[in-house]
Protein backbone atom coordinates (compact mmCIF):
# COMPACT_ATOMS: atom_id res chain seq x y z
CA UNK A 1 0.00 0.00 0.00
CA UNK A 2 2.83 2.31 0.67
CA UNK A 3 4.51 1.47 -2.86
CA UNK A 4 1.07 2.84 -4.08
CA UNK A 5 0.88 5.94 -2.51
CA UNK A 6 4.37 6.65 -3.70
CA UNK A 7 4.18 5.78 -6.85
CA UNK A 8 0.92 7.89 -6.89
CA UNK A 9 2.51 10.61 -5.69
CA UNK A 10 5.53 10.70 -7.89
CA UNK A 11 3.12 10.09 -11.12
CA UNK A 12 1.61 13.52 -10.10
CA UNK A 13 4.70 15.23 -9.54
CA UNK A 14 5.80 14.09 -13.37
CA UNK A 15 1.83 14.74 -14.60
CA UNK A 16 2.17 17.94 -13.29
CA UNK A 17 5.44 18.74 -13.95
CA UNK A 18 4.77 18.64 -18.10
CA UNK A 19 1.80 20.47 -17.87
CA UNK A 20 3.53 23.83 -16.85
CA UNK A 21 6.50 23.17 -19.37
CA UNK A 22 5.79 23.46 -23.06
CA UNK A 23 8.49 21.65 -25.85
CA UNK A 24 8.96 23.39 -28.73
CA UNK A 25 10.52 22.12 -32.06
CA UNK A 26 12.84 24.63 -34.36
CA UNK A 27 13.44 23.12 -37.92
CA UNK A 28 13.43 24.34 -41.55
CA UNK A 29 11.59 22.70 -44.13
CA UNK A 30 11.93 21.76 -47.75
CA UNK A 31 11.51 25.79 -49.11
CA UNK A 32 14.46 26.10 -46.54
CA UNK A 33 11.76 28.21 -44.12
CA UNK A 34 12.32 28.14 -40.03
CA UNK A 35 9.20 26.94 -38.53
CA UNK A 36 8.52 26.41 -34.91
CA UNK A 37 5.92 23.79 -33.71
CA UNK A 38 4.87 22.66 -30.57
CA UNK A 39 5.04 18.92 -32.74
CA UNK A 40 8.14 16.96 -33.63
CA UNK A 41 8.82 17.46 -37.82
CA UNK A 42 8.15 14.76 -40.10
CA UNK A 43 10.95 12.04 -39.32
CA UNK A 44 12.80 13.63 -42.34
CA UNK A 45 13.88 16.38 -40.79
CA UNK A 46 16.20 17.40 -38.23
CA UNK A 47 14.69 19.40 -35.48
CA UNK A 48 16.43 21.16 -32.60
CA UNK A 49 14.45 21.37 -28.89
CA UNK A 50 14.01 24.44 -27.45
CA UNK A 51 13.48 25.51 -23.76
CA UNK A 52 11.01 27.85 -23.83
CA UNK A 53 10.72 30.19 -21.01
CA UNK A 54 7.30 32.20 -20.21
CA UNK A 55 7.33 35.89 -19.15
CA UNK A 56 5.90 36.78 -15.81
CA UNK A 57 2.54 37.64 -15.75
CA UNK A 58 1.76 41.78 -15.44
CA UNK A 59 0.88 42.86 -11.31
CA UNK A 60 -3.08 42.53 -10.73
CA UNK A 61 -3.08 45.92 -9.59
CA UNK A 62 -1.76 46.97 -12.91
CA UNK A 63 -3.79 45.04 -14.85
CA UNK A 64 -6.86 46.22 -12.67
CA UNK A 65 -6.42 49.74 -13.43
CA UNK A 66 -5.27 49.35 -17.35
CA UNK A 67 -8.59 47.30 -17.68
CA UNK A 68 -10.43 49.81 -15.92
CA UNK A 69 -8.98 52.68 -17.95
CA UNK A 70 -9.98 50.67 -20.98
CA UNK A 71 -13.66 50.24 -19.72
CA UNK A 72 -14.09 53.69 -19.14
CA UNK A 73 -12.83 54.31 -22.48
CA UNK A 74 -15.20 52.16 -24.45
CA UNK A 75 -18.43 53.76 -21.86
CA UNK A 76 -17.16 56.88 -23.02
CA UNK A 77 -16.83 56.11 -26.83
CA UNK A 78 -20.30 54.63 -26.79
CA UNK A 79 -21.93 57.63 -25.13
CA UNK A 80 -20.44 59.92 -27.47
CA UNK A 81 -21.61 57.36 -30.59
CA UNK A 82 -25.01 57.53 -28.75
CA UNK A 83 -25.05 61.27 -28.63
CA UNK A 84 -23.68 61.91 -31.98
CA UNK A 85 -26.41 59.22 -33.16
CA UNK A 86 -29.13 61.44 -31.30
CA UNK A 87 -28.24 64.50 -33.15
CA UNK A 88 -28.15 63.44 -36.29
CA UNK A 89 -31.26 61.89 -35.95
CA UNK A 90 -32.57 65.12 -34.10
CA UNK A 91 -31.43 66.90 -37.38
CA UNK A 92 -33.06 64.57 -39.88
CA UNK A 93 -36.13 65.42 -37.99
CA UNK A 94 -35.98 69.14 -38.45
CA UNK A 95 -34.89 69.38 -41.82
CA UNK A 96 -38.08 67.07 -42.63
CA UNK A 97 -40.42 69.61 -40.88
CA UNK A 98 -38.16 72.71 -42.69
CA UNK A 99 -39.16 70.67 -46.07
CA UNK A 100 -42.84 69.93 -45.25
CA UNK A 101 -43.39 73.93 -43.94
CA UNK A 102 -41.18 74.46 -47.49
CA UNK A 103 -43.50 72.48 -49.56
CA UNK A 104 -46.53 73.94 -47.58
CA UNK A 105 -45.82 77.74 -48.16
CA UNK A 106 -45.26 76.97 -51.88
CA UNK A 107 -48.71 75.70 -52.20
CA UNK A 108 -50.42 78.74 -50.81
CA UNK A 109 -48.28 80.61 -52.72
CA UNK A 110 -49.30 79.27 -55.97
CA UNK A 111 -52.91 78.70 -54.85
CA UNK A 112 -53.49 82.81 -55.86
CA UNK A 113 -56.21 85.14 -54.81
CA UNK A 114 -55.66 87.33 -52.15
CA UNK A 115 -53.52 86.77 -49.39
CA UNK A 116 -51.92 89.32 -46.10
CA UNK A 117 -49.41 89.38 -43.61
CA UNK A 118 -50.41 90.62 -40.25
CA UNK A 119 -48.23 93.19 -38.75
CA UNK A 120 -48.42 95.42 -36.34
CA UNK A 121 -51.07 97.95 -37.91
CA UNK A 122 -53.19 95.21 -39.10
CA UNK A 123 -53.38 93.26 -42.47
CA UNK A 124 -51.50 94.13 -45.21
CA UNK A 125 -52.55 92.84 -48.06
CA UNK A 126 -49.46 91.44 -50.76
CA UNK A 127 -49.61 93.22 -54.23
CA UNK A 128 -48.94 90.99 -57.66
CA UNK A 129 -44.80 92.03 -57.23
CA UNK A 130 -44.87 90.62 -53.50
CA UNK A 131 -46.95 87.73 -54.22
CA UNK A 132 -43.98 86.87 -57.28
CA UNK A 133 -41.30 87.49 -54.32
CA UNK A 134 -43.12 85.17 -52.31
CA UNK A 135 -43.55 82.36 -54.42
CA UNK A 136 -40.01 82.63 -55.77
CA UNK A 137 -38.75 82.28 -51.83
CA UNK A 138 -40.85 79.58 -51.27
CA UNK A 139 -39.42 77.73 -54.58
CA UNK A 140 -35.77 78.09 -53.40
CA UNK A 141 -36.94 77.26 -49.63
CA UNK A 142 -38.30 73.87 -50.90
CA UNK A 143 -34.78 73.66 -52.89
CA UNK A 144 -32.88 74.44 -49.80
CA UNK A 145 -34.91 71.95 -47.04
CA UNK A 146 -35.98 69.62 -49.62
CA UNK A 147 -33.09 68.27 -51.92
CA UNK A 148 -31.22 66.31 -49.26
Amino acid sequence: MKHLALIAALFSTFVASNCFSAQVYKWVDENGQTQFTQFPPPSSQESKSIQVQSAQSASSSGSTERLKNIRQQLSESIVDRDKKKADRLAKKEKDEQNCQLAKQQLREAKIGGRRYRVTESGRHYLDEKEMAESLSKAKEDVKTHCSK
